[in-house]
């Protein structure tokens, strides 16, 4: 709901360690987001001063254990975190899932000693920028060609194919990549950028994200240390799964931020339009308009909170993560939209944030899995595959 200040209360139940970070990073976000993130969509540049700043915050080591220099929160404390800035900057949000919560995740849950020790410190620090394929596609096409395939040779992997999408491509120190061995088994990697081999062949003229520069990157012959392989034995694809099921969570949290700010500013506009002597607000249409634009949110952040519950618990979570994923990019589609049309005719100059907020809503939908592959995962749990 919008509270008298203007702000959407959250309605998860909060440790005061947890409300002490939302506050802290509310009011960062408040501060140094609105004026970024107008600016990087108009004139792309990856944001290293932001960083820096955040990094010195301790954002991207909240979800990192102490042992590696991190903060031990949980997850409910990142996805606090990852909401309150993408109200201001999704793409900030957005790097922020990945760099504080995805990879950390992934090394922490799943990697070894060394890996731990090796990447984790650097991560929490800002010093190492971690990332993957927002929508990494597992086959070239219909035959089931993999797009990644590796090898091994003596205490080697050696990685032929590419990539589309990563994220900070020509920025990010380190990537997190999926391959087919011979015998067909998923393996997952860390490789680092800048080793023989592994080029970036270009950067997107994408709809947003524009200052997160996505790219393609190409895999020729790299030669990847077996130390690399993140994980153990067979069961690759389930490591995959449990991985990004985490990073769906904070994707969702990020569709979240954008709805909350984007139902604010129509609503604070049809406090101040008026037709006909009347505050736009006043009118019945108009009313039910943002009353439906609340639901949804209200929507978003219940189906997020039982997600989260869920995944905390350790109980199985596939079916439930991709709702809360599914519906609140397709609701932040929808609630943008509505408060363009609140806006009339100036929600549609870029003079005002609303058409920003639409084009950063629809890339939430396809990041970490599209429309399609969620209801691939919910219909599997439902007839029980």
């Amino acid at each position: 709901m919008i509270t008298q200040k203007g702000e959407m209360s959250m309605d998860f139940k909060l440790s005061e360690d947890q409300k002490l970070i939302r506050d802290m990073v509310r009011e960062f976000a408040q501060k140094e987001l609105p004026d970024l993130a107008a600016q990087i969509d108009e004139k792309p540049g990856f944001p290293h001063q932001i960083i820096s700043k955040m990094a010195q915050l301790g954002l991207f080591g909240l979800f990192i254990p102490e042992a590696f220099s991190g903060g031990g929160m949980d997850l409910l404390s990142l996805i606090l975190t990852v909401e309150e800035l993408s109200k201001h900057c999704s793409s900030i949000g957005i790097f922020t899932a990945l760099q504080a919560g995805v990879i950390p995740y992934a090394i922490t849950r799943y990697g070894t000693q060394k890996q731990k020790e090796n990447y984790l410190p650097r991560i929490a620090a800002g010093k190492l920028l971690a990332s993957i394929s927002l929508n990494e596609p597992l086959f070239l096409n219909q035959d089931k060609t993999p797009v990644l395939t590796c090898r091994l040779e003596g205490e080697n992997y050696i990685l032929n194919g590419f990539n589309r999408l990563v994220l900070a491509a020509e920025e990010a120190n380190l990537f997190l990549l999926i391959a087919q061995d011979e015998k067909q088994q998923w393996k997952l990697f860390l490789v680092e950028n800048g080793i023989p081999g592994l080029k970036i062949t270009g950067i997107e003229n994408s709809m947003s994200l524009r200052d997160l520069k996505l790219g393609q990157m190409v895999l020729d012959n790299c030669i990847i240390p077996a130390g690399n392989l993140l994980g153990k034995g067979d069961i690759q694809l389930e490591i995959r799964a449990d991985i990004f099921e985490t990073g769906k969570l904070l994707i969702a949290a990020v569709s979240l931020g954008i709805a909350e700010m984007a139902l604010l500013k129509a609503r604070d506009y049809s406090l101040e339009r008026k037709q006909f002597e009347t505050v736009i607000a006043d009118f019945e249409g108009m009313r039910w308009m943002m009353a439906t634009m609340q639901s949804k949110v209200t929507q978003i952040r219940a189906l997020l909170a039982h997600a989260v519950n869920l995944k905390t618990a350790g109980e199985p979570a596939a079916s439930e993560i991709a709702i809360a994923k599914m519906v609140a990019a397709e609701s932040a589609i929808e609630i943008t939209l509505d408060a363009i049309q609140v806006y009339g005719g100036y929600g549609y100059m870029k003079d005002f944030p609303l058409e920003r907020y639409f084009r950063e809503a629809k890339a939430t939908e396809f990041i970490l899995g599209t429309r399609s592959q969620q209801l691939n995962i919910i219909a599997n749990k439902l007839i029980q595959k």
